[in-house]
């Protein structure tokens, strides 16, 4: 298993193996924007990642700050992962303030309904690797909350630091983001396919390593299935 860190980064592991999937490590990207539309069926969830895309896709000026946009549809269906590389969180602020509003309505009248819990800015930390060679076809999002800065960092160091050889079956990689608040820690692990991911978790290996996401001040939240369904690189 390989990685890579924020300090000094090698672009080369964290490249996209597969369609739909951007790449996590691009050096350029100043902050990841992750944010969740609740649309409650695979048809509307389609509907608004295509929306949100052709959106994006129609404008003949968009914003030299956008790096990338991917939209992940989740495995049940019933919502979409937005994931959006920027140069910086001042740039985003100041496009979607004037710009934003339109392209939401429009959404809206398309597909009424949508609920959106909110956006999170992150921060790219780190990646780890274990074979490029694999097509990836899934991303599980796991999010967890630390106590402090210094332990979540420390945490993502020793999780890095496994073996080579001790990769789950069907792990391509796996991407760590950290929150701007502080606290928030983001993995969007790419998968070969679902069913390996739930072999995993049922495993012995499985158990050990969820035993991992809730110990004295980590706190594990939660995780999602996604399959990817577009992405729009710019830069």
């Amino acid at each position: 298993m390989t990685s890579s860190n924020a300090a000094p980064r090698d672009p080369s592991p964290g490249s996209p193996s597969s369609p739909g999937f951007p790449d996590f490590t691009r050096p350029d990207a100043g902050t990841a924007l992750v944010s969740e539309w609740l649309t409650g069926t695979p048809e509307r969830s389609r509907a608004a990642a295509d929306a949100v895309l052709d959106q994006w896709q129609g404008q003949s000026d968009l914003p030299e700050a956008l790096l990338s946009l991917s939209a992940f549809v989740a495995a049940d269906g019933d919502s979409v992962l937005y994931y959006a590389q920027w140069t910086s969180d001042d740039a985003h602020r100041a496009y979607v303030k004037v710009h934003r509003p339109v392209m939401i309505d429009r959404i809206d009248a398309e597909i009424p309904g949508i609920e959106r819990p909110g956006l999170t800015r992150y921060r790219y930390y780190r990646s780890i690797v274990a074979d490029r060679t694999r097509p990836s076809a899934v991303l599980i999002a796991v999010r967890l909350e630390a106590d402090s800065e210094q332990l979540r960092r420390e945490w993502i160091d020793s999780i890095a630091a496994t073996p080579a050889g001790d990769e789950p079956v069907g792990l391509v990689a796996g991407h760590f983001h950290l929150a701007e608040d502080g606290r928030g820690i983001l993995n969007l692990a790419e998968w070969t396919d679902i069913q390996s991911h739930i072999d995993w978790l049922d495993s012995t290996t499985g158990q050990n390593w969820r035993n991992t996401l809730d110990r004295p001040g980590i706190h594990f939240r939660d995780f999602k299935r996604y399959h990817p369904h577009r992405s729009l690189t710019v830069g």
